[in-house]
C-alpha cells in the first residue's frame, strides 16, 4: 500500500542501503521516485524484425515495457547483438 501512496518502494530502499547497495542492475523501472540508480534491460528488438514469432497480444506489452525503461530507469543496457546478427533476408 505504501508503495502506491508513495510511488515507490521504500521496504525495498532500507533493504538496499542497509546492505550498501547503491545501483541495480536488470531490475527494470522502479517509479521515478525511485532513491537508487536503476539499469533497465532491453534485450533486442526482434519483436520488431521478426512479429510473427510473437502473438498479437505481445507486441504491445513489449513495447509498453521498452518504453517504461527508457522514461524510468537511470541507464538502459542494450543487448543488441541478437538483432543486428538477424539475417532479415532469408
Amino acid at each position: 500500500m505504501l508503495k502506491r501512496l508513495l510511488h515507490r518502494d521504500i521496504v525495498l530502499e532500507h533493504l538496499l542501503k542497509s546492505h550498501d547497495i547503491s545501483v541495480l542492475s536488470h531490475t527494470g523501472p522502479l517509479g521515478t521516485r525511485f532513491s537508487f540508480p536503476t539499469i533497465g534491460w532491453i534485450m533486442d528488438f526482434q519483436y520488431k524484425y521478426l512479429p510473427d514469432y510473437f502473438t498479437k497480444d505481445e507486441l504491445p506489452i513489449i513495447d509498453k515495457n521498452y518504453e517504461t525503461n527508457c522514461a524510468e530507469c537511470t541507464r538502459l543496457i542494450f543487448s543488441s547483438n541478437a538483432a543486428k546478427s538477424l539475417n532479415l533476408q532469408q
